[in-house]
């Protein structure tokens, strides 16, 4: 009996590194363009997450913009195997009250990425990526 509580406790520490380690994922998104209330523009980016940090590169012409914030929290899974999942993240950048960032995966291979940021009393944009492909590092 003492060794299969053992091995039931080893078990469930090594599915919750891996779990963890899923849902802990660095990885790269790219997106052609961006729709803010409801209207697409092109827009080149790139979406960085590497440790605690989110970054949005945004590529227009031969100029990059990069936006950096610091993840606070993060809720939900994400299966790096299959990019199926739901992640959101809340995110602190100075200057701002609120964002949130959230990722989506689907059985289908479809995926949707969303950035609402809001500052002061102003409602909150909501940024949605079209997502062209996803990489891990």
């Amino acid at each position: 009996m003492y060794y299969l509580y053992k091995i039931i406790t080893l078990s469930l520490f090594l599915f919750t590194i891996n779990l963890s380690a899923q849902t802990q994922s660095n990885y790269t998104l790219e997106s052609n363009q961006v729709s803010v209330f409801e209207k697409s523009k092109p827009l080149t980016s790139t979406i960085l997450k590497t440790g605690n940090i989110l970054k949005w590169e945004q590529h227009v012409d031969n100029t990059s913009n990069t936006i950096e914030y610091t993840i606070t929290n993060i809720t939900g899974n994400w299966n790096a195997n299959t990019s199926q999942g739901q992640l959101t993240y809340s995110l602190s950048k100075s200057g701002f009250t609120s964002v949130i960032f959230t990722l989506k995966g689907t059985e289908s291979g479809a995926l949707e990425a969303t950035l609402s940021v809001q500052e002061g009393d102003n409602p909150a944009l909501q940024y949605t990526f079209n997502i062209t492909n996803i990489s891990y590092p």
